[in-house]
């Protein structure tokens, strides 16, 4: 009966639906990338991660940080059709002007430096241009409106189809030597269009029709997290470089592997937290004892599943080594790896408190100072440890800023908390 009552949670299948979409979504790369770089020339290969990175670094700034807040100011008032209709209409419009704008800016300053043109590829322009609208039709798709209210599974399902569909096709056309630069993009292009127009209408569908209505307040609430999203890009950016300017390259290419196994981790904690995060919303500052019953689920399930990864990780280290790590040369290794086997549980801790902050407090810019704390502490340990331990002090370092950004938001946050 209890694991009944579990399936038919809202909770645990909006969980279910965000870790059904991160697994798709991670599957389709491993899928796809061994036949590119079987087809394409080596310069071909790496300029497609290149113009994805150009998208993604698009997306982040038209994001804006508006499906985090939107997504709860949603769950918190799903019940009221009109004030659901003025976040939709505020979260489209305050979209449309930030791409009017980074459009122009990205239009106007990537095509007249060097950047496109050293990448040696065919119609450097045409692909560009495909790239940012891709990322700038995925930067509208309302995910945070179905997850707000709590509706994942339909939009989940069709966003997979569509993907695949898209990865098959792909496929078919490598298949029969007809793939370009311009069509892979392309299809990849059109799969986001549908995606868009499908999400559209079922809004359309529940009632909630689309009108222009920029605020203001929206831009300067949102500040906040876009700062934290700008910030941890260039952060994530600029820490190789660190690591290999402090202590070698041969250090900074074990910490860019084993960076990668961490964020696929990562990938399946946050939908522990995102699934959590509309229902605690939509409770808080009602009294409902229910908000403090999900919240200690919420804290459990994190913490759960952080410890199954670092053991995941520990008893997996051979296959990791093999795929990840074999370029690393360094007695060091293992301990290490063991190290940085602890950041999953960290990790899960972290994102508790800071979701916690989000849903509670609703000043983003709390939980920019302690990402920036978290940032200065791992820079900080890194001049005086790094040096002397090498790969230990690189690991020692991310640990400590990890604990500096869960102390940092606990501190405060600690009123919201009690």
């Amino acid at each position: 009966m209890k694991i009944k009552n579990l399936l038919k949670n809202i909770v645990f299948n909006n969980i279910k639906w965000l870790a059904v979409a991160q697994f798709g979504g991670s599957l389709i790369p491993f899928i796809l990338i061994p036949f590119l770089k079987e087809k394409f020339e080596s310069e071909y290969f790496n300029s497609i991660f290149l113009l994805d990175s150009i998208g993604v670094f698009y997306f982040i700034l038209c994001e804006y940080g508006i499906n985090v807040t939107s997504s709860r100011d949603i769950a918190a008032n799903k019940e009221d059709l009109d004030s659901v209709k003025k976040i939709i209409n505020k979260s489209f419009s305050t979209k449309f002007i930030l791409n009017i704008f980074f459009f122009s800016v990205f239009f106007i300053i990537i095509p007249n430096t060097t950047l496109l043109f050293n990448l040696n590829i065919p119609n450097p322009i045409i692909i560009f241009t495909i790239v940012i609208f891709k990322s700038m039709i995925d930067s509208f798709i309302p995910n945070w409106y179905f997850n707000g209210m709590e509706d994942l599974k339909f939009f989940v399902i069709f966003n997979l189809k569509l993907r695949f569909c898209s990865m098959f096709l792909n496929l078919f056309l490598l298949s029969q030597n007809l793939l370009s630069l311009e069509l892979y993009f392309s299809v990849n292009l059109a799969s986001s269009i549908i995606i868009l127009i499908y999400s559209i209408n079922r809004i359309y569908q529940s009632n909630l029709f689309l009108k222009p209505n920029l605020s203001n307040n929206y831009l300067k609430e949102n500040i906040s997290y876009f700062g934290i999203r700008f910030f941890s890009s260039l952060y994530m950016s600029f820490v190789p470089i660190l690591v290999s300017y402090v202590v070698s390259i041969n250090v900074s290419t074990f910490y860019s592997s084993i960076d990668k196994v961490i964020r696929l981790v990562n990938k399946f904690i946050s939908p522990i937290s995102d699934g959590f995060y509309p229902r605690l919303s939509s409770l808080k500052g009602t009294n409902d004892i229910s908000f403090y019953k999900y919240k200690k689920y919420a804290f459990f399930s994190l913490f759960g599943l952080g410890i199954i990864f670092s053991i995941g990780l520990i008893l997996f280290f051979p296959l990791i080594d093999r795929f990840f790590l074999a370029n690393y040369i360094g007695d060091d290794k293992i301990y290490s790896f063991f190290l940085y086997a602890l950041l999953p549980i960290l990790l899960s801790v972290s994102t508790y408190v800071t979701h916690l902050i989000l849903n509670l407090s609703r000043k983003g810019f709390l939980l920019f100072i302690s990402i920036l704390l978290g940032s200065l502490t791992f820079v900080l340990s890194m001049l005086f440890l790094a040096q002397e331990y090498g790969l230990l002090g690189v690991c020692l370092s991310v640990l400590f800023a990890e604990c500096s950004i869960i102390i940092s938001s606990y501190i405060l946050s600690k009123k919201k908390l009690n």
